[in-house]
């Protein structure tokens, strides 16, 4: 805890809306952290489940503070509200509701690398993939840990689809922030990426190859209608663009077509491999009907739209084929 009068060193802000099934689980594993000097915002928008409930056990806790909205206000404009008007620490961090940290110094380990060097921007880290049948695997942005500079963060986002931040639990130094210029509220499915790059203009970010969120998988992630699908891709597709273009600007070598091809089959592949053979159909569509020339000249979408027809029956045969073949 803060002393009396001063400001925490670190603000978690917590979002929800109607994740009230995870909530507990996402603001105990907060509560336990090893470091102490932080305070819980949490933004509950208009939730219409149990979630009042579940808050209503965490009222008498000091350390966590509850901004409930009347009316749905939508993702990013909860996440500015908490981040630019709420939060009084050095240091941010967001906690999507539906996930929860996994170690118990994972507040420690990243307050105290931000402490050691101050050009940092911001700790990333390892994380747990919870599949829906709690199925687990381990991901890291940057395999041995260490800095990546601020150019080479902007590359690697932008081209290489392995390399993957977590918004959840990523903790960024709030000056960085401003700088950066904050969470953009014109977007609301990409804010997290556009984010990161930003933030590779601003200065190196450290990395923590060691697991310390969980990132849950559910089936509530994969909902939405087809016009919905297409904003969200059209939305992708314009960040990436304009992200390609300042960064070409900047020196940094990049091409805007490879990245477009290296990205628009990001959503199918994930599906088609999932299983989710109907989703990832409807994801190559999207991405042909959007952007016809990045998706027939990328072969992820080419691979995606392969596995989604043939399935993973189909797809071991035409592997085990093709080795003997090669």
């Amino acid at each position: 805890m803060a002393e009396q009068g001063q400001p925490p060193a670190l603000s978690v802000l917590v979002l929800n809306h109607n994740y009230g099934r995870f909530l507990g689980e996402c603001l105990d594993s907060i509560l336990a952290q090893s470091f102490g000097d932080y305070e819980v915002i949490v933004l509950d928008d208009a939730s219409s489940d149990d979630s009042a409930a579940v808050l209503g056990a965490y009222e008498r806790d000091p350390r966590v503070r509850t901004v409930r909205h009347d009316v749905n206000r939508g993702f990013t404009a909860s996440l500015v509200e908490g981040t630019e008007a709420l939060s009084q620490g050095e240091f941010l961090a967001v906690i999507s509701a539906d996930d929860f940290a996994i170690d118990h110094d994972a507040f420690a380990l990243q307050v105290a690398r931000l402490r050691e060097d101050a050009t940092l921007a911001a700790c990333i880290c390892a994380y747990t993939k919870v599949g829906p049948g709690h199925e687990r695997s381990v991901r890291s942005p940057l395999a041995g840990g260490g800095v990546i500079a601020g150019h080479a963060l902007v590359r690697r986002q932008l081209s290489d689809r392995e390399f993957g931040i977590l918004h959840s639990g990523t903790v960024i130094r709030a000056e960085a922030y401003r700088r950066a210029g904050g969470y953009r509220r014109d977007l609301s499915n990409y804010v997290d990426l556009a984010m990161w790059i930003a933030l590779g203009y601003v200065g190196p970010v450290a990395c923590i190859d060691r697991p310390l969120y969980g990132y849950r998988v559910h089936a509530n992630q994969f909902s939405g209608s087809a016009a919905r699908r297409r904003q969200v891709l059209r939305e992708g597709v314009g960040v990436l663009r304009e992200a390609a273009a300042a960064a070409a600007a900047a020196g940094i070598d990049v091409s805007g077509m490879a990245v477009l091809r290296a990205r628009i089959a990001d959503l199918a592949l994930a599906d088609a491999f999932a299983g989710r053979r109907i989703r990832g159909l409807q994801r190559c569509a999207d991405a042909l009907f959007l952007e016809p020339l990045p998706a027939l000249t990328s072969p992820g979408w080419w691979m995606a739209l392969a596995r989604s027809v043939a399935g993973g029956r189909g797809w071991a045969i035409l592997a085990a084929v093709r080795r003997r073949l090669s």
